[in-house]
């Protein structure tokens, strides 16, 4: 029927019918039969009566008309129809629209809840608008507070958690309604009598209509609280629509994205972390796959483990390595399968930065090492310590109880001078375990003093020598300045030199020995030289460590060394040593300091 037909066109009900849709035809007939039918209460007036057709146009095509009859009877009989026909095709198609539309989204729905269910973080989202009350929750947030979907939605913080902690999530939620920005703390939440550790990010969102939410991921960080290691392990974000799930994921603080199992593995979706971790744009991940982005040994590797979800595995885990901006980052992947509505199998896939602890447990191993090294060094420094310490007591108290009965003048001087050399080892001995213990404590104090390098030097010099045990080794000095003024400790510059001096001593039977300095563009440089049997390879990487010892059978602690390297750098300076096995070491240290020098005419003397 034309909409456009004139109101005078007198058509019968048969002809009618040939323009009515095949599937309206029953309610056609039906239509006509009540506005025809004879009112039996002897009805007088007019009745009003309504129904929707499907014409056919002129074109074929079907439109669909509004019926408005007017029924005017007398004493129930029918005197007078008259009708309106209303073209009603655009509001009907909108409205199946709308019909088509609203299944679309609650299917839409039950993906996004989905994806809240799998993603193994508590999410949810507020009204800023309703006094922060739950709109949205997944699945982990129902489990932790033990309540239904209930229980929870149109509810506030104050009816499932705390004071404290409700107080803390209302100071938070209002600093984002009030800012717009995103903030992340961390809580600790005790329910039903277990303490849980949470990193808590929340981030504003706005709706096309104005509205305000707050979208909350919180984080379980026990673990990571309980071994003080600190990893940023982010999950995911889950939204109300499609909108919100772009959003949401790219606010992920970690690698996340979602392959088609049905299309060759391809990348439906991935935040901007997971793109910049793979090199490329949005635009080259989305509608791609490993292939596609990775390289082949990479690509293999992952859609092995795709192809073992697949084939039923609900999970899977791995640790992957990759160069970031020239370093190195470790990072924890976990993939699993979720199912759509219409059975559609899609994977996924959350990457966490794991660098962090990563490199806690290497240096922790390290760590491991070296206590165990430490404590089999102070087990063999104890019983070393045992040994050097009798040897000198024994000697003063011997030869102590041999002086009381000793009248000979020159045997007693010798057992006198045996006393005093045995006092001084002691001495010494003891000295180093003090000064340890305060290089371990981090007690170690410099006195600092103006004095004469120069002459001060000369001085040590005339002690040293007194120390050479061998006529067959020449002591030399190498004193270049007649003064030289400086600002230091005099009492750690002695030691230096006399651990240096001293070790030389020892393994130096014949040649010489020298001890020198020299100071050059704000740095003094002190070396001891010697002709002696030299350090081994093997040996040299040890040297300036606690308790080491080139000959067990030599006297001392073997803490010599390393409490020079520890005065020195304490100076902000540094040691070493050159040395060749069988020919003779020089082991020296400097550092940076004002001098104020005056040179000799002859740089180098003999003593």
């Amino acid at each position: 029927m034309d909409k456009n037909a004139s109101i005078d066109q007198r058509v019968t009900v048969a002809e009618v019918k040939q323009y009515i849709h095949p599937d309206d035809i029953q309610r056609y007939d039906l239509f006509i039969k009540l506005i025809s039918e004879k009112d039996v209460s002897g009805f007088t007036g007019e009745k009003r009566r309504k129904g929707n057709m499907r014409y056919k146009n002129h074109d074929g095509s079907y439109h669909h008309f509004q019926n408005n009859v007017v029924i005017i009877y007398e004493d129930g009989s029918v005197i007078k129809i008259t009708g309106t026909q209303k073209d009603i095709t655009e509001q009907v198609l909108y409205q199946q629209e709308l019909v088509k539309m609203k299944e679309q989204a609650e299917s839409s729905n039950k993906i996004l809840n989905k994806i809240l269910d799998n993603i193994p973080c508590i999410m949810y989202i507020k009204n800023i608008n309703d006094d922060f009350r739950f709109v949205l929750a997944n699945k982990g947030f129902f489990d932790y507070v033990g309540r239904s979907y209930d229980q929870v939605i149109g509810y506030k913080d104050t009816d499932m958690f705390p004071h404290k902690n409700s107080e803390k999530n209302k100071y938070y939620d209002s600093l984002v309604g009030r800012t717009g920005q995103v903030y992340s703390y961390d809580d600790k939440v005790v329910l039903n009598g277990t303490p849980r550790y949470w990193r808590i990010i929340k981030s504003p969102l706005k709706m096309p209509n104005g509205d305000m939410y707050i979208v909350g991921i919180a984080t379980d960080i026990t673990e990571t609280k309980e071994y003080n290691q600190k990893l940023e392990n982010a999950q995911q974000e889950v939204v109300l629509s499609n909108k919100i799930l772009s959003i949401i994921i790219d606010r992920v603080p970690g690698g996340m994205y979602i392959k088609d199992t049905s299309d060759n593995f391809t990348y439906l979706k991935a935040n901007r972390l997971f793109c910049e971790l793979s090199g490329k744009t949005i635009n080259e991940v989305e509608g791609h796959n490993d292939y596609d982005i990775f390289d082949t040994i990479s690509a293999d590797k992952y859609r092995s483990y795709d192809l073992k979800l697949r084939n039923g595995a609900s999970t899977v885990s791995y640790n992957n390595s990759l160069t970031v901006n020239g370093e190195k980052q470790h990072w924890q992947v976990a993939k699993s399968i979720i199912t759509t509505p219409d059975d559609k199998k899609l994977i996924l896939g959350i990457a966490s930065d794991v660098t962090y602890l990563n490199n806690i447990n290497i240096e922790l191993q390290k760590a491991k090492e070296k206590a165990e090294q430490s404590d089999k060094l102070k087990s063999a420094f104890l019983a070393n310590m045992s040994h050097e310490i009798r040897t000198p007591l024994n000697a003063i108290v011997g030869f102590s109880e041999l002086l009381q009965d000793c009248d000979d003048k020159e045997e007693k001087a010798q057992y006198i001078n045996i006393i005093n050399k045995n006092n001084e080892l002691l001495l010494r001995l003891i000295g180093d375990i003090l000064d340890l213990s305060k290089i371990e404590s981090g007690l170690l104090e410099n006195h600092i003093v103006e004095y004469d390098l120069s002459s001060y030097f000369d001085e040590l010099a005339t002690t040293m020598e007194q120390r050479m045990i061998s006529s067959a080794v020449k002591f030399n000095v190498e004193n270049p300045y007649a003064k030289c003024i400086v600002h230091g400790d005099k009492g750690r510059f002695a030691q230096l030199i006399n651990n240096y001096v001293t070790n030389a001593i020892k393994y130096t039977p014949q040649g010489s020995i020298t001890m020198g300095y020299k100071y050059t563009d704000g740095v003094l440089r002190v070396y001891v030289t010697d002709t002696g049997i030299g350090i081994a390879d093997s040996k040299k990487s040890r040297i300036f460590q606690r308790f080491e010892k080139l000959d067990e059978f030599a006297q001392g602690t073997g803490l010599g060394l390393s409490i020079c390297k520890a005065i020195v750098e304490a100076c902000g300076g540094h040691v070493g040593f050159e040395s060749t096995e069988g020919k003779g070491s020089t082991f020296w240290a400097e550092w940076t300091l004002d001098a104020q020098v005056e040179k000799k005419a002859d740089a180098v003397a003999a003593v």
